[in-house]
């Protein structure tokens, strides 16, 4: 039979760590009241935590669950500098953490560790809050969003999501918020990240670095202005792709350290944009596109003391008005490709080794320029 426990007091502390429990389950509810506590401790298969707190503040839930296919459930509301800590060690379990209408200074940590193991966060109509999510294993998933969350003065609004292990997906979310940022950190192979910011997002930042092979980066914002995306990745094998659209001071910024990576990039209804693609290695590719935008730029950078290999960089402005695309190569049968269409936009293509070659095209518009340079 099931187990329920149901209590209203100040502090609670559940523990069947004495034994391993399974199919068992608690439940606590607090209402109201400030520094309440909540622990909930299970050990053994398929357990069920859940966890309420409403209308207080300075609460805290914490659960900790050791083994396989346990679930851990926490839910705070109306609450001021609220705390959720989930800890689960085991495979396949579940930890879902949310907070609504909290104030500043909340967070939300979430530590797995094992395989196919789930986490999942959420903050909404808050300011000044945390998502922090770390999973070690393979076949892991960790999702985060934040809406309606954001920064105030030196209390960042943030989702942290860190990966070691092959196959894991982490996707994070921020939306009608300012001053976000959104941190993917994932180690091993197979792995993907998703990160995206939208619908007025101001003042934000995507940040993703990836080291193994075969991995995929994605991030995406749109609607936002004064924001950035940095994608690093080192190993072989790996793609990073990202997306700005209807936005004014927007930077892209690629950067990809080993063998065959692919890095894509475009850039649409920008102003005052830029994109910088940099590759070391051999036979890799990288795109870049801008669309319908003004005083934007594109720089390409591929090779490493000449000893790099087939590499190729494309790179398109269309309907460019003061545009820049800048294209450098080192090492040997290298290609570049450059277009432009617009007025007083400028090529400058540079190639240093054997065998490169290098492509220019400006369609209508006046005061366009191009230079090529092989050495």
């Amino acid at each position: 039979m099931r187990k329920l426990l149901l209590a209203t007091a100040a502090t609670l502390t559940l523990s069947s760590g004495a034994f391993a429990a399974e199919f068992s389950a608690a439940y606590v509810e607090q209402v109201g009241g400030s520094n309440n506590v909540v622990t909930q401790d299970q050990t053994g298969y398929r357990n069920d935590a859940k966890a309420y707190q409403t209308d207080g503040q300075r609460n805290t839930i914490n659960q900790t669950q050791t083994g396989s296919r346990n679930d851990a459930w926490a839910s705070q509301q109306a609450s001021r500098s609220a705390r959720i800590d989930q800890d689960q060690d085991g495979r396949g379990n579940r930890a879902s953490a949310k907070q609504v209408r909290v104030s500043t200074n909340d967070k939300i940590t979430q530590t797995q560790r094992g395989d196919y193991n789930k986490a999942e966060g959420s903050q909404s109509y808050s300011s000044g809050v945390l998502i922090t999510q770390d999973q070690h294993g393979d076949g892991n998933s960790a999702k985060a969003k934040q809406s309606q969350a954001n920064g105030v003065l030196f209390l960042k609004t943030t989702i942290t999501q860190t990966q070691h292990g092959d196959r894991n997906e982490a996707e994070a979310t921020q939306d009608r918020s300012y001053g976000v940022t959104i941190l993917q950190t994932q180690s091993g192979r197979g792995n993907e990240a998703t990160a995206e910011q939208r619908d007025g997002t101001t003042l934000s930042a995507i940040i993703q670095a990836q080291s193994g092979r075969g991995n995929d980066a994605y991030g995406k914002q749109s609607d936002t202005s004064a924001s950035l995306i940095t994608q690093t990745q080192t190993g072989n094998d790996s793609r990073a792709s990202a997306t700005q659209s209807g936005s004014n001071l927007v930077f892209i910024t690629q950067v990809q350290n080993g063998d065959g990576h692919y890095a894509k990039a475009g850039q649409y209804g920008t102003a005052a944009s830029s994109i910088t693609q940099t590759q070391g290695g051999s036979y890799q590719s990288a795109t870049a596109e801008q669309r319908g935008t003004s005083n934007s730029r594109i720089i390409q950078i591929q090779g490493e003391r000449g000893h790099s290999a087939g590499n190729t960089a494309k790179a398109f402005q269309v309907s460019a008005e003061d545009g820049l695309i800048k294209q450098i190569q080192t090492g040997y049968a290298n290609y570049a490709y450059a277009s432009q269409s617009g007025t007083n936009n400028q090529i400058f293509q540079t190639q240093s080794g054997i065998g490169n070659s290098t492509t220019a095209y400006q369609y209508g518009g006046t005061g366009n320029t191009v230079t090529q340079t092989q050495r």
